[in-house]
């Protein structure tokens, strides 16, 4: 919760008690449903090519989900402030040769990516900052490469304190 407040001052008779008048409230709830893929489905998520549930394959919890061949899961977030910077992340893990991607696609500003091969998982992350005009992203987690399967885990988007 954030709160922008002005202080009017001392309030008489108790000590160290002050009035403030409340300039705007705002609540923000952010987050990447079924982020870590345990609702036993993948309808929160748009599924195209070959993907499914992992379950006894996670990086925490009972399950992730294994991307093969061209396979993607992709949500859209909505709510975000314009002007502001951002960060999504996710654990990835990738089968020998394969590569898996993490992808952060604004409306006017276009994508931003990071990918790995890693056989272990890896957090990856990417950073971004809305124009004036944006307010949603699109994530998505792809296996971009090679024959093996990738898997994704543990999917967040958070925002970044302003300097």
């Amino acid at each position: 919760i954030r709160v922008d407040a002005t202080t009017l001052g001392p309030v008489t008779g108790q000590s160290g008690s002050f009035a403030f008048s409340l300039a705007e409230i705002e609540a923000y709830r952010l987050g990447v449903p079924d982020s870590g893929f345990e609702n036993g489905d993948l309808s929160t998520w748009q599924v195209a090519g070959m993907a499914a549930l992992s379950p006894g394959l996670a990086h925490r919890g009972q399950q992730s989900v294994q991307l093969d061949s061209d396979g993607t899961v992709t949500t859209e977030i909505q709510g975000l402030r314009p002007d502001t910077t951002y960060t999504v992340g996710a654990y990835l893990k990738a089968g020998e040769g394969a590569t898996a991607s993490l992808t952060a696609t604004l409306p006017a500003s276009g994508p931003a990516s990071a990918t790995t091969e890693t056989l272990t998982w890896s957090h990856r992350w990417v950073t971004f900052t809305t124009a004036s005009d944006e307010t949603s992203v699109t994530i998505s987690v792809a296996h971009t490469g090679g024959d093996e399967p990738v898997w994704a885990d543990d999917i967040s988007i958070s925002q970044v304190p302003a300097a």
